[in-house]
């Protein structure tokens, strides 16, 4: 039998169940069908108004029934999803997953709906005094709940059964691969023999739009969307925003084999590094990313 330990003496981390939900669909054999016949998942944009907007595309999941009910909700939804089928993959009890859950998901502000809602909510006076006070009575979590960053990780803990407090992270652009490191090292301790590891980003809001073009960081490719992301063109004009979500069950190699899973790959190396040189330029000499590698 091949060896269970990596060089170190940690258990060798294996991929048991994969999902993913993008603006092509939902699950692994939609999306792998559409990229294979070539289609994009970058479209004009039609949740909110983009008159005046520098960019008016992008990669918005738009068909699920909390498509158009805000970032909190539908981040969740997004996240349940690719969890969901993950999980199935891996053979596990949706119920009862019995190891940590390791979330990657988007900062929380107060979608506009609702912020609406607690104006129109009373006439007695107006602006932020409104706002407050209307607030201050409000009976149900409803509103509460869609606020706090940690609210979506406890949801998906009391749907899956994950063990011990849930992990709710934010590293930019890096907090999926944050997510897996996570998994991947609390099996390498030896805390447990499986972990939970998602992404999920259903905040393409025009808020979002608008704070990237103020940093020059959106393409501006709108006749043609589906050719406006080229991260690897010389005449590369800018990222796309979009939504979506990933989940990986990551197990030791020991449990998954005990248990007779399919290991559909292995995770032999991860590492990260924060580069603090610009808020949106890589440091020059490249250090923080070769010693990310090197990690």
């Amino acid at each position: 039998m091949a060896n269970l330990n990596d060089h170190m003496g940690r258990p060798i981390v294996a991929v048991t169940g994969i999902g993913v939900v993008t603006s092509l669909g939902v699950g692994k054999a939609d999306n792998w069908a559409a990229l294979t016949a070539g289609t994009s998942g970058i479209h004009p944009i039609t949740r909110f108004p983009v008159d005046h907007l520098n960019t008016r595309i992008s990669g918005t999941v738009d068909f699920l029934p909390s498509s158009s009910k805000g970032a909190s909700l539908l981040t969740y939804d997004l996240a349940e999803i690719a969890a969901q089928e993950a999980v199935a993959e891996a053979g596990l009890d949706w119920g009862d997953f019995g190891g940590p859950l390791f979330l990657a998901s988007p900062p929380v502000e107060l979608d506009w709906s609702e912020r609406f809602s607690l104006y129109n909510s009373d006439k007695h006076d107006f602006g932020a005094e409104r706002l407050l006070r209307v607030a201050r009575g409000l009976k149900g979590l409803d509103v509460f709940e869609t606020t706090q960053f940690g609210s979506i990780a406890d949801r998906l803990a009391d749907r899956f059964g994950t063990r011990g407090l849930p992990i709710t992270l934010s590293t930019a652009c890096a907090s999926g691969a944050t997510s897996i490191q996570l998994g991947v090292e609390a099996i390498r301790r030896g805390e447990c023999d499986r972990a939970l590891s998602i992404g999920a980003d259903g905040s393409a809001t025009a808020e979002a739009l608008i704070r990237f073009s103020l940093l020059s960081a959106l393409s501006t490719h709108n006749d043609i969307p589906e050719k406006a992301s080229k991260p690897f063109s010389r005449d590369r004009d800018g990222f796309v925003l979009a939504e979506g979500s990933g989940a990986l069950v990551l197990e030791s190699l020991e449990a998954a084999r005990a248990r007779g899973a399919t290991i559909l790959g292995i995770l032999r190396g991860c590492g990260e590094k924060a580069d603090d040189f610009h808020r949106t330029r890589s440091k020059p000499d490249g250090s923080p990313a070769i010693a990310a590698v090197r990690a």
